[in-house]
């Protein structure tokens, strides 16, 4: 890589610069056991100048704390490249306030309401205002932004499969004053797998994904990758149900895998 090393059950390494490192993992067993893997990484700064506008219909204290979340999103492209939207992602961060399976749909997309994505994720370091985030993604279908243009209105929602009440006036993602678009850097952009725009909640960590479908959840093992996306350094962590070996394989945005 660039020098520099890191150990321990988990190791983390940050790059300081752009470039293209050599990255060793070498695993020793602790009973004569070794064995190293080499892999390049490329690191890169984010390649995109996006602005996330962020409006609720739930501006009220009764909506506030009913059974569903509406945030509305809104891409505007303030940078001089085209920007793929494929390679863009939103995170809204919110407390789930209980532990029931969730469903997310896409009320409305100006880009298409089927080619908008949804995905929860489970924070395993849950912090002030933020135990999930709701990921919303796009397929290729949606198209691109050009410089100076904007996404039109995303209009997300999700609820408990039970249709219990949440409380959104603890979220962090949640402004209650927002009827209207508004530039609001507490819901976070990612493009390209880095951050683009907003401000991750201080202290979260971890995380477990989920479809809005609950059987699609393997509980069987668990993999939490954090920061996810990451910009130069991620963690990956798993457990097994039992002892044993494992392949783990990661692939980059084009699902080229990069490391096995």
């Amino acid at each position: 890589g660039d020098g520099n090393f890191a150990s321990g059950i988990t190791a983390e390494h940050t790059f300081q610069e752009e470039g293209n490192y050599i990255v060793t993992l070498t695993v020793d067993d602790g009973d004569g056991g070794v064995s190293s893997i080499s892999s390049p990484v490329t690191v890169v700064a984010p390649n995109c100048d996006l602005v996330l506008y962020y409006k609720t219909p739930d501006n009220n204290m009764a909506s506030a704390m009913d059974n569903q979340v509406r945030p509305h999103f809104l891409l505007a492209n303030e940078g001089g490249n085209s920007v793929s939207l494929q390679d863009v992602t939103i995170r809204y961060w919110y407390t789930r306030e209980g532990m029931v399976a969730q469903n997310a749909w896409v009320d409305y997309a100006v880009v298409g309401s089927e080619n908008v994505t949804t995905d929860f994720v489970e924070l395993t370091t849950p912090a002030s205002g933020v135990d999930h985030y709701l990921e919303v993604g796009f397929t290729e279908g949606a198209g691109a932004i050009a410089p100076g243009d904007e996404s039109g209105e995303i209009q997300a929602r999700f609820a408990k499969v039970e249709w219990s009440n949440y409380d959104e006036t603890d979220d962090y993602s949640y402004q209650m004053d927002y009827a209207s678009f508004t530039p609001w850097e507490k819901v976070t952009v990612y493009c390209g797998g880095l951050l683009a725009w907003g401000e991750e909640p201080e202290g979260a960590g971890g995380g477990t994904t989920s479809t809005s479908d609950p059987s699609s959840t393997n509980m069987a093992s668990r993999l939490d990758i954090w920061p996810n996306p990451a910009s130069n350094l991620a963690t990956i962590s798993y457990l097994l149900p039992s002892s044993g070996f494992t392949d783990l394989s990661v692939v980059d945005p084009m699902g080229r895998v990069v490391i096995t």
